[in-house]
C-alpha cells in the first residue's frame, strides 16, 4: 500500500511539473492570427503618434506625430525613415493619401488647417483651413473628396480636383472621432464620443440619424463590414466591442473589449476584427457569422501602442502597421505584423 501511494504521488508530481513547463514554453507564433515580422526604428518621432496612412504601391507608411509636430515617412521595404516633414504642421492628427493626384493631406488639431504635400518631393503646397481641431480624414475616390472631422461637431469637405473647401458641411453637435464611408450606400457613420452616439449622415439627402449606444460609450474607433451590413465600434467605458446593424442601428452583439483604443480594422477575407489597445495588446475577434463573434487572440505589443494602419496585401498575407511610441531607453518604432490563416 505504501509503495503504491509513493508511486501515485510521483506520477502526480511529474504531471504537475510537465504542466508547469508547458505553461512556460513560448507560444507557437505561427499559429497566431497576427505575427510580428519586423520592427522599424522611428528616431525622429517624439511623444504621441496619432493616425497613419499607407501607400501600398511604394510600401511607405505616413505617420502623424502629434508630439513633435511632424509627418514621418517610413519606407517599409528599406526598413527606415526616409523623410520628416515639419512645414505647416501643428499638432497633426489625421492623414489622407490621394494617389491619383500624388498628394498627402495632414489635419492639424492646433490650428484647424489641413496641410497639403507633394507625394514625390514632399514639398508643402499649401493648406485648407477649418475653424478648429481638424482631426480624422477620409478620402472618397468616387467623388474625389476628402471628408474632414473638425471643431465642436462638424464634417467638412475638400474637393481634391480644385483643393478648395466645399461650402457644404454637416453639423453634428459633438466632435467627430472615427468615421467611416459606406461608398455604396452614400453614407458616413460617425462616432460622437462625448454623446456615446453613432451618427449616420446620408450624403444624398443630407439627413442625419443618431443611434444612442446602450451597452457602452466613449466610442473612439470604428470599422465597417459593408457586405454583411455591420458597423463595428470599440467603446472604452466600459471596454466593449459593439456590433450594430448598418441599416437600423440595432445592436447585434456586445463582447468584452479593449479599454484604450483608437483604431480598429475589419479583415473580410479572414472574417476577423483587429483592435490595437494602448494597454499593450491587439485584440483579435472572429466573425463566426454576421450575428455571432468571439475573441480568438490577445497579441502582446507595447504600452501606449494604440494607433495603426491595416493595408497592403503581399502574397497571401496582409500587414498591420502599429505605431509604438518611445519609452524608457527605447525610441519610437513601427511594428509590422503579418496575418496568418
Amino acid at each position: 500500500m505504501k509503495a503504491a501511494l509513493v508511486f501515485l504521488l510521483s506520477v502526480v508530481a511529474v504531471t504537475t511539473s510537465l504542466q508547469a513547463l508547458a505553461e512556460e514554453l513560448p507560444r507557437d507564433e505561427e499559429s497566431e492570427p497576427l505575427v510580428l515580422v519586423r520592427i522599424i526604428p522611428m528616431p525622429s518621432a517624439k511623444g504621441r503618434i496619432d493616425h497613419m496612412a499607407v501607400d501600398t504601391a511604394s510600401g511607405r507608411v505616413f505617420a502623424a506625430v502629434y508630439g513633435s509636430d511632424t509627418l514621418d515617412v517610413v519606407d517599409v521595404h528599406r526598413a527606415r525613415e526616409v523623410a520628416v516633414l515639419r512645414t505647416g504642421l501643428n499638432e497633426p492628427q489625421g492623414i489622407a493619401f490621394v494617389p491619383t493626384s500624388g498628394r498627402i493631406v495632414v489635419s492639424n488639431s492646433g490650428d484647424g488647417s489641413c496641410a497639403i504635400f507633394n507625394d514625390g518631393n514632399y514639398q508643402h503646397l499649401g493648406s485648407v483651413s477649418f475653424s478648429d481641431d481638424a482631426d480624422q480624414l477620409r478620402y472618397d475616390p468616387s467623388s474625389q473628396r476628402i471628408f474632414v472631422g473638425y471643431g465642436d461637431g462638424a464634417i467638412g469637405i475638400i474637393d481634391t480636383r480644385t483643393w478648395k473647401l466645399i461650402p457644404d458641411q454637416f453639423q453634428l453637435g459633438a466632435h467627430p472621432e472615427s468615421f467611416q464611408l459606406d461608398e455604396a450606400g452614400h453614407r458616413l457613420f460617425v462616432n460622437l464620443v462625448s454623446k456615446s452616439v453613432v451618427a449616420v449622415i446620408h450624403l444624398d439627402t443630407r439627413r442625419i440619424d443618431q443611434w444612442k449606444l446602450t451597452d457602452a460609450g466613449t466610442n473612439f474607433p470604428m470599422t465597417l463590414d459593408v457586405f454583411n451590413k455591420r458597423v463595428f465600434v470599440a467603446a472604452r467605458r466600459p471596454a466593449r466591442l459593439l456590433v450594430l446593424d448598418m441599416d437600423s442601428g440595432k445592436q447585434i452583439a456586445s463582447l468584452p473589449g479593449a479599454a484604450d483604443t483608437d483604431d480598429m480594422w475589419y479583415d473580410r477575407t479572414r472574417r476577423r476584427i483587429y483592435v490595437p489597445s494602448g494597454e499593450g495588446f491587439i485584440f483579435v475577434y472572429l466573425q463566426i457569422d454576421s450575428d455571432h463573434y468571439e475573441r480568438i487572440a490577445k497579441i502582446p505589443t507595447a504600452i501606449g501602442a494604440r494607433t495603426s494602419a491595416y493595408f497592403g496585401q503581399v502574397g497571401k498575407h496582409n500587414s498591420l502597421y502599429l505605431a509604438v511610441p518611445g519609452r524608457s531607453g527605447r525610441g519610437a518604432e513601427l511594428w509590422v505584423f503579418e496575418t496568418r490563416d
